[in-house]
Formats: C-alpha cells, sequence, structure tokens
C-alpha cells in the first residue's frame, strides 16, 4: 500500500505549533507547509514549517523546481506572470524587501556558472510587429504622494554591492558588465545601439536633476608607479588600448597614453 498522498496536519511543525503540510507520498519528507492560526495563517514553506531544504536526486528529469508558464490574449492593460507586493504600514528601522534570492554554492564543489538572477524581455517574432521598448530587467525607485516630506537617507536606483575575497583569484571582475551580441551580422546603420550608457530625464532635458556626470570619490583607484590613476580604458580607431590617466603630482592634468601605468 502507498503512503498517503494530500493534505495532513503536523501536530508539532517547529516548536509545538501545528501546520498544514501537503503530503506528495514520499515517506521522509513533506514538500510544501502551510502556517494555520492568527500568526502563522499565510505562510508557506518547504520542508518544514521553519523551513527546510528539498534535494532533488540525481534520477530527477527536470532542469527546474518550480516551472510556471502562462499566455495572456488579454489585451485591455499590462498583464504579469507574477504579480507580488510587500508591504509594511508599522514604523521600524528594519528591511523590507519584495523578495530576496540567492543562488548558492552549497559545497567545495566546481560549478560553472553561479547566477543569482536571470530577467530576459524576449522578441519572438519571427517577422514584424512593433515593440515600443524592450527593457531586460527594470529597477525603478518612486514616491507615492507629492506630499510626501520624509528624509532617504541613500537614494539608489540600481545597487550593485560586490563581496571579494583575498586569498580567491577574480580572473577578470567588473561591478557592472555589459554585453552586447549581434543574433545575425555585425550591427551597422539603424541597427546600432546609441551608447554603452543613456542618461534622461522625465520630463525632456530637465537641469540639475544630477550634479555628477560620475561619482568615484568613494573609493581610491589603483595607483601606478608615478601616483597616476587610469581613469577610462578604451581603444581607438587604429585599434591601439590607450589609457585615459590623472596623475596626482600634476592635479590639473589628464593624459592619454599606450601602456597601463598601473600594471
Amino acid at each position: 500500500m502507498g503512503l498517503t498522498k494530500g493534505w495532513r496536519k503536523d501536530a508539532n511543525a517547529a516548536a509545538g505549533v501545528e501546520a498544514m503540510a501537503i503530503s506528495t507520498g514520499d515517506g521522509s519528507r513533506d514538500a510544501y507547509v502551510l502556517g494555520v492560526g492568527v500568526s502563522d495563517t499565510g505562510r508557506i514553506s518547504t520542508g518544514t514549517r521553519a523551513g527546510a531544504t528539498i534535494e532533488f536526486p540525481t534520477t530527477y528529469s527536470f532542469g527546474e523546481a518550480i516551472e510556471l508558464r502562462y499566455r495572456s490574449t488579454y489585451t485591455a492593460s499590462q498583464f504579469q506572470g507574477i504579480y507580488l507586493q510587500t508591504r509594511s504600514d508599522v514604523a521600524n528601522t528594519s528591511t523590507v524587501r519584495g523578495m530576496e534570492i540567492e543562488a548558492r554554492q552549497g559545497a567545495a564543489v566546481a560549478i560553472g556558472n553561479l547566477i543569482g538572477l536571470t530577467s530576459t524581455a524576449n522578441v519572438a517574432s519571427t517577422t514584424t510587429g512593433t515593440v515600443t521598448t524592450v527593457i531586460g530587467l527594470d529597477a525603478q525607485t518612486t514616491f507615492n504622494s507629492s506630499a510626501y516630506t520624509g528624509t532617504v537617507t541613500s537614494l539608489y536606483g540600481l545597487r550593485v554591492k560586490m563581496a571579494i575575497e583575498d586569498g580567491a583569484t577574480v580572473t577578470t571582475g567588473y561591478s557592472i558588465y555589459v554585453e552586447t551580441e549581434a543574433v545575425t551580422g555585425a550591427p551597422t546603420g539603424t541597427a546600432r545601439l546609441d551608447a554603452v550608457l543613456g542618461v534622461a530625464t522625465s520630463p525632456a532635458n530637465g537641469v540639475g536633476y544630477w550634479r555628477y556626470g560620475i561619482d568615484t570619490s568613494g573609493t581610491e583607484f589603483t595607483n601606478g608607479s608615478g601616483n597616476e590613476v587610469v581613469l577610462w580604458k578604451f581603444i581607438g580607431a587604429n585599434g591601439t588600448t590607450y589609457y585615459m590617466v590623472h596623475d596626482t603630482d600634476a592635479a590639473t592634468a589628464i593624459g592619454v597614453v599606450t601602456s597601463d601605468p598601473t600594471t
């Protein structure tokens, strides 16, 4: 006789608090647990009420734990595959996150690519169909009321924070890396992108929205042998690699050289 499948009460899910478990016939674990009662209603966790890792065996034949696919024929307004809102209505000095995602190397094993989040906007038509704007990842901040007079100590449209370790070997490292791929042929004419970085305001041509074009005053770049720092590395029209250098000993001078003074 097979193991019972379906909903069951877990009388001592964690710390003696009852939960509701979904049994899938695996005698060693329950896949998903739902919180019950005044405090826990709405909680969904894996494995236990407190949350536990579900391990997929080598015999598992899919490449994802959860697969959701939707197709919409709704044209009246926007459509989301998933809408998530996390809201706080009580004063606190902690953190409210919409979502936290972690891709983790769980043991000392080799991994090809470890990616926290992949977001793709796919123009899938093989012929025509005008798409007004294509955005791979949209990071926004907003103020919901013009009457807001509070203080936001730090405001970032996109924050990239990297932890690095001096014992590790980083062959190539960038805080932000931009790569463009030509699907067919080399991009020319109207197929070209305008710039690596584009800046605009809404309404257009706003004045004074930013104080600086780029602010790197929170760090000091690597010093060269003559107290130089490299501001920009680029390739000239002749194919030569150039370095735009600021020399601290001549504080007002910026020059371009063909060798990296920080090597």
